[in-house]
C-alpha cells in the first residue's frame, strides 16, 4: 500500500513537471507589429513626420479610412504600430512638403503574428 502511494505520488510529480515545462515553452500569440523608420534623401532620420496605415491602394490614394492614423515619428525617425492584422499594409508618410508618394508605399508580404516588420522609408 505504501509503495503504490509512493509511485502514485512520483507519477503525479513527473506529470506536474512535464506540464510546467510545456506551459513555460509556449509563447502567446502576439499580434503583428510594424516599425517604420523615416529618412530624408540624405539618409538622416526625420523627426516629427506623420505616418498613417491603409488596408489597400485605393484608400491609400484617396487618404480615406486609415487603419491607424497619424502617428508621429520620434527623435530617431521611428514609429511603431501594434495590434495589426495579418495583411499587407500601405503607408502614407508626410512632413512639411515631403512625402513617400513617389517611392516605397507598402510592405510586400502580409504581416505575421509574433513578428515585427522593420522598414525604412525615404520621403522626398
Amino acid at each position: 500500500m505504501i509503495i503504490k502511494h509512493k509511485y502514485r505520488f512520483l507519477v503525479l510529480l513527473i506529470l506536474m513537471i512535464i506540464g510546467f515545462f510545456q506551459h513555460s515553452c509556449l509563447k502567446p500569440d502576439i499580434s503583428p507589429r510594424m516599425e517604420i523608420k523615416v529618412i530624408n534623401a540624405a539618409g538622416d532620420a526625420v523627426r516629427g513626420a506623420y505616418v498613417s496605415l491603409f488596408e489597400n491602394i485605393d484608400e491609400w490614394g484617396m487618404q480615406k479610412n486609415p487603419m491607424q492614423v497619424w502617428k508621429e515619428t520620434n527623435d530617431d525617425g521611428k514609429v511603431l504600430f501594434i495590434g495589426l492584422s495579418e495583411i499587407v499594409y500601405y503607408f502614407y508618410i508626410t512632413k512639411d512638403n515631403l512625402d513617400n508618394s513617389d517611392g516605397y508605399i507598402s510592405i510586400e508580404e502580409p504581416l505575421m503574428k509574433n513578428k515585427v516588420v522593420i522598414i525604412e522609408v525615404t520621403i522626398n
